[in-house]
């Protein structure tokens, strides 16, 4: 209880893929997952029915800003020009702010496309050991920046779970390098590998009961202090 009590009042920006989407909280809208059109098939419509909606509520916490894009990787996709698509990219690593006001805590829900590019998990040569293209140059990148850009924010890295559908395994390379670089950059790992599995729309992106799920997961995790 007393750890919950640290969040109460804080700000919280979030960074994420199409998971962490909905509408009326990001812009455009074509980078939206959760649109109104598919409220009825997942039942995510309001803030508090999405999984970081849920945490900030269940904290007492406020959001700042969500930074979600649908498709969003972690690392520099060679094939695509749009730098917003990327975790690692000075946009996105720069637009957790609002308003004047700078977040406490930044929530990081990234890698799961990252397989899709897909992009190598380290680095194979000395050649590679600079290249964002690569997932594990491309996250401590991202971190490096958001501790530049954010120095006093609390930082989550949070590594993708089980659905009801999916093990995840071709994100298993990806988690490994998460689970390995978070401590090493001194932020908050939030493993959710050994949590309960969520119910999914399409075995990826959660229904508000898979919602609800991960936001349990990730809060139960933050209450106990890892």
């Amino acid at each position: 209880m007393n750890q919950k009590r640290n969040y109460h009042g804080k700000l919280f920006s979030v960074m994420g893929d199409s998971i962490s989407t909905l509408h009326g909280y990001n812009e455009p809208e074509e980078v939206v997952f959760y649109t109104v059109e598919k409220r009825e098939r997942t039942g995510v419509a309001n803030f508090t029915d999405t999984w970081w909606g849920d945490v900030i509520d269940t904290l007492g916490a406020k959001l700042l800003a969500n930074n979600s894009v649908s498709g969003s990787t972690v690392s520099v996709n060679p094939k695509s020009s749009n730098v917003y698509l990327c975790g690692c990219s000075d946009e996105r690593t720069s637009t957790l702010d609002k308003d004047g006001k700078t977040p406490d805590v930044i929530m990081i829900f990234l890698s799961i496309n990252d397989g899709g590019i897909p992009a190598k998990a380290v680095p194979e040569s000395e050649a590679e050991a600079n290249d964002p293209t690569v997932f594990s140059v491309a996250y401590r990148l991202l971190l490096s920046k958001l501790q530049k850009n954010y120095p006093d924010a609390e930082i989550w890295c949070i590594t993708v779970p089980k659905s009801d559908q999916s093990d995840r395994t071709h994100t298993a390379p990806y988690t490994e390098q998460i689970v390995k670089i978070a401590p090493e950059m001194g932020v908050k790992l939030i493993d959710l590998r050994d949590a309960e599995r969520y119910e999914s729309l399409d075995g990826l992106h959660p229904t508000v009961n898979g919602m609800h799920t991960i936001a349990s997961e990730i809060v139960k995790r933050v209450l106990q202090g890892e």
